[in-house]
Order: C-alpha cells, then sequence, then structure tokens
C-alpha cells in the first residue's frame, strides 16, 4: 500500500523511542487489557486523478477518475464483511483525424480533453461476509472478493507506481464470486481454497467470464524478510466443459531495510480443440524508499505469447507523499512488441490521490 510504506516508515522509530518509557509505565501501573468493543468498522476511502500521455500518439488527457471507499464490519470476533465500491469517470473518445479511410473519413478515435464528455460507472469491487474461529486460523468468506493471486494489487492506493505490469494485466483474475476459504497452518504457513462463478474481469484469458467455474488455491509462505506465494487456477475453455485452462503463479516479495524486491512468474496453458497453447509470464521489481515521503519504483515484465510474439514492458516511477492522506506518482513505461515487426510506445502519467482511514 502506498500510504502505509511511507507511514510505517515514520511511525515506527518513534514507537521504538516510545517503547522504553512504556515498559517502564508497564511495571509501575499494571493495565487492564481492554476487551474489543462489537459491532466495530474501519473506513478506507480515496480519490484518484490522473493525466496519462502517448508519445507516438502526441497527445495527453486526464487518463483516470476515480473515487472509492473500503467498509470493514465486524459483528463480533466471529463475523463479519466487507464492502468496497468504486465510481469511476470514464471518458468518451472523438475522432481522430489522423487515422482515415480511403474517402478521408476519421475512422480512429482519442480520448476527448473535454473533462465533461465521459460517463460515471459505479462497481462494487469487493462485497462479501465472513465467518471465523476465534483466533482468525479458520475464515470461509462468501460473495465478491478480490481473487488472492499474485504480486501486484488491482487498487491505485495498493501499488508502488502508476500502472499494472503486463503479466497482471494478461494472467491474473482480478475479482471472483464465490467461496474462499482461509486456512492459518502455522506462523509461517497459509493455504486459501476457492470455488468461484469465474473472473469477472475481460482482459483474464478465462473469456468465459462471470459464471464460467474456476478452482483454485494458493499457499502463502513467508521465511523472516521473504514471502513466497504459490497458485493453481484450473477452469474450462469457454467453448467446452471441460476443464481444459490451467494458470501457474509464483510469486516472491523480499524485504531488506529500505528496499523491496518483487518477483512473479506465471504460465498459462489451454487446450482448445487437442491443440496446446501456453503463454510464459515474467516481472521483477525494486522499490527503494530514499526518505520517508519519496519511493523509486522499476519494473520490467515480459510476456511471451505462444511462441507467437513477445510483449515487454519497462517502467520507472516515484511516488511523492507531500502531506498526511497525499500522494503523487509520476511514471514512463515502454512497451515493446515483438510480432514480427518491432513496435514500441512510450506512455507516461501524472497522478494524484488522496487517501483517509478511519
Amino acid at each position: 500500500m502506498k500510504m502505509s510504506k511511507v507511514f510505517l516508515s515514520t511511525l515506527l522509530p518513534l514507537c521504538m523511542a516510545g517503547s522504553v518509557w512504556a515498559e517502564e509505565v508497564a511495571e509501575e501501573t499494571p493495565v487492564a487489557e481492554e476487551a474489543p468493543s462489537y459491532p466495530a468498522h474501519t473506513f478506507q476511502g480515496w480519490i484518484d486523478q490522473s493525466i496519462g500521455f502517448s508519445a507516438d500518439a502526441e497527445d495527453a488527457a486526464f487518463a483516470m477518475f476515480e473515487a472509492a471507499i473500503r467498509i470493514n464490519h465486524e459483528i463480533n470476533e466471529n463475523f463479519g464483511g466487507k464492502l468496497q465500491l468504486n465510481g469511476r469517470w470514464n471518458q468518451l473518445g472523438v475522432a481522430d483525424p489522423t487515422v482515415v479511410d480511403g474517402t478521408g473519413a476519421p475512422i480512429g478515435t482519442v480520448a476527448d480533453p473535454s473533462i465533461g464528455n465521459g460517463s460515471l460507472s459505479l462497481l462494487a469491487r469487493e462485497a462479501y461476509g465472513y465467518a471465523q474461529n476465534d483466533d482468525g486460523s479458520m475464515k470461509l468468506s462468501v460473495g465478491k472478493w478480490y481473487v488472492p493471486i499474485g504480486f501486484e494489487l488491482a487498487d491505485p492506493v495498493d501499488l508502488y507506481q502508476y500502472s499494472n505490469s503486463n503479466v497482471f494485466g494478461h494472467f491474473l483474475p482480478t475479482e471472483a464470486l464465490g467461496l474462499l476459504s482461509y486456512f492459518g497452518l502455522s506462523d509461517n504457513i497459509n493455504l486459501q481454497l476457492y470455488l468461484a462463478a469465474g473472473p469477472t474481469d475481460d482482459d483474464f484469458v478465462w473469456s468465459g467470464g462471470l459464471g464460467t467455474p474456476v478452482i483454485g488455491e494458493r499457499l502463502g509462505l513467508s521465511f523472516g524478510d521473504l514471502g513466497l506465494g504459490v497458485s493453481l487456477l484450473i477452469g474450462p475453455d469457454a467453448f467446452d466443459s471441460g476443464f481444459d485452462k490451467l494458470l501457474v503463479d509464483v510469486d516472491a516479495a523480499y524485504q531488506l531495510e529500505k528496499l523491496l524486491v518483487g518477483f512473479e512468474f506465471a504460465m498459462h496453458t489451454a487446450i482448445d480443440n487437442g491443440t496446446v497453447g501456453t503463454d510464459i509470464g515474467v516481472m521483477a521489481m525494486l522499490n527503494y524508499l530514499v526518505t520517508d515521503s519519496i519511493g523509486l519504483t522499476g519494473r520490467v515484465d515480459m510476456v511471451a505469447y505462444d511462441g507467437a510474439e513477445t510483449e515487454i514492458g519497462l517502467t520507472a516511477s516515484a511516488l511523492f507523499n507531500f502531506a498526511p492522506g497525499w500522494d503523487v506518482v509520476v511514471e514512463l513505461r515502454e512497451d515493446i512488441n515483438d510480432g514480427g515487426t518491432t513496435n514500441s510506445d512510450l506512455t507516461g502519467a501524472l497522478e494524484l490521490i488522496y487517501q483517509f482511514i478511519k
């Protein structure tokens, strides 16, 4: 999470400095542990506005305006729920005079720079209830939830840069609807199993969409500052009732003082009328906390589409926390596609995020 990385580094030394005094007071005056009060609520919200540009198209426009809120509700220590609503302003396209047909009529579109030309969409990205045991080591969630897979997350407040990698965009589902179970097997091992009615995002390799059954798991392992995740998804082809699609994903994160190293490998295999096709993706990322309010990120990712073409993404970004709750992100990204002829596209973005947690 963007803000948490900055604030944790700021608050941790303060907490450590005060711990000696707190221990002395505790020795003199024992304090009874307060029982949690139910029902309990937490709220997190953010507003995200960005401006994007493309060097090839030589244009710039408002890329995204999003407002979102997350609500966590605890009925008691065993039951609760979560709701996340995202509202997004979608810019409409206008005719691109540089792309025309044989008669000279424009056939392409570009983003309309007018902020008033668009539409508002509202989406519940998460909406589920859960039941768990007293210590939280076993939990069952029912409803719509983010699929537990991969290194990168979907929301802007949970990223170290503006954009997601090609590995995230091509391979990984975002949300699913169904049953999600969690088992804390030990302090260092946890397992999540789920049965879902299919991913809900259009770009995912399961083209069957909502209603297409998916079975999945994620095994989480931690070894001090190193965290590993091994995920597996199995689902049917959109035109076949058999389980003909398989996704394997391995992600890792290593924290070394102010440096975070992230890695991900994904492989998707599909069987279509007896023909097996395999896509492979790799992502590596470095994030360095220069100061308590400045972070730098570099990322490289590659997707090989069944030997037909290769797409490479190179991303550099800087995050500035200039006031409590306020982030500015600057990003440059180069996408190189080699599908017989090499094409590249240089894009950039300036993003402003305000968030609060209560």
